[in-house]
């Protein structure tokens, strides 16, 4: 069961297409199921916002489509009330990349506002949710591959 914003996370044994190629210099590494509660969804939605508003994203076609991901899970009834069940929504360790990116950023753009400390305690909280999720390893081997300033891969 999950209580306010923490989410439940569980290995994912059914995969689509899309997720049996693995992106180039990477090794397969499977999806994680992910339970959230529409306060969650809705918070996750923000931070691809912010990094869309800023072009900041590393992959821009991952953030809309993880978005339009975590839009569907929920009606528009249940969005304009922001209540509705925890659903279930699979995660690649790359979207959790993303996410991470997008609370690095949001935080360090809000380092002037009077409610820091609100997002930092936010980007702890989510960062601490999310990386275990994955092993140590596995988070190695994004950073491996990740292109460099120029989008050059190692």
């Amino acid at each position: 069961m999950t209580t306010g914003l923490r989410p439940t996370v569980r290995p994912s044994h059914g995969f689509g297409f899309s997720q049996l190629v693995p992106l180039r210099n990477t090794r397969f590494v499977l999806p994680r199921t992910v339970t959230l509660p529409i306060e969650a969804g809705g918070a996750l939605r923000q931070t691809l916002g912010i990094l869309d508003d800023h072009m900041e994203a590393e992959d821009p076609y991952r953030a809309m489509a993880l978005d339009q991901r975590l839009e569907e899970l929920w009606s528009r009834d249940e969005w304009a009330a922001m209540s509705g069940p925890t659903r279930e929504i699979q995660l690649e360790l790359e979207d959790a990349a993303l996410i991470l990116q997008g609370l690095a950023f949001t935080e360090a753009m809000s380092v002037d506002l009077p409610w820091f400390d609100m997002v930092q305690w936010t980007v702890d909280f989510i960062s601490a949710e999310i990386r275990p999720a994955w092993t140590d390893d596995e988070w190695r081997s994004i950073a491996a591959t990740a292109p460099d300033q120029r989008g050059h891969y190692g």
